[in-house]
């Protein structure tokens, strides 16, 4: 793959790359069932606690993929556009060690950070 991960990457490889990630979320979200209760099935309150833990299991890996798959195709977008590699928040580069890390990267170290330690002060902004 990369010989030098401070290389930077061009934009074919990028794409190549970005597109690999979005086929594997797709088919991984794809074959991934939501575990839901049957609606006729009535289950004592152990069951019901083990079918909820399920349940929110299944959502919540589904949720993290769909998640995923957005910022893989905004950053195909973005490289279509001419904006690949520019943070969101600050609008400087992002350092080729991040984007070669997390090829859909969509902010800088710094503004990653403080979106972060925002996110962790406020836990209902992140929401």
């Amino acid at each position: 793959m990369l010989t030098k991960t401070a290389r930077k990457m061009d934009q074919k490889e990028c794409t190549r790359i970005l597109r690999a990630k979005r086929s594997q979320l797709l088919s991984r979200m794809n074959g991934q069932p939501i575990v839901l209760p049957r609606p006729d099935y009535v289950a004592d309150n152990d069951d019901q606690a083990t079918l909820m833990h399920d349940e929110f299991v299944s959502l919540e890996v589904r949720r993290i993929d769909y998640n995923q798959f957005k910022q893989v195709e905004d950053a195909l977008t973005r490289l279509d556009s001419g904006n690949y590699g520019l943070c969101l928040g600050c609008g400087s580069r992002i350092a080729p060690k991040r984007l070669v890390a997390l090829p859909w990267a969509e902010h800088c170290t710094a503004c990653e950070e403080e979106l972060s330690q925002s996110s962790l002060e406020s836990p209902a902004r992140a929401a």
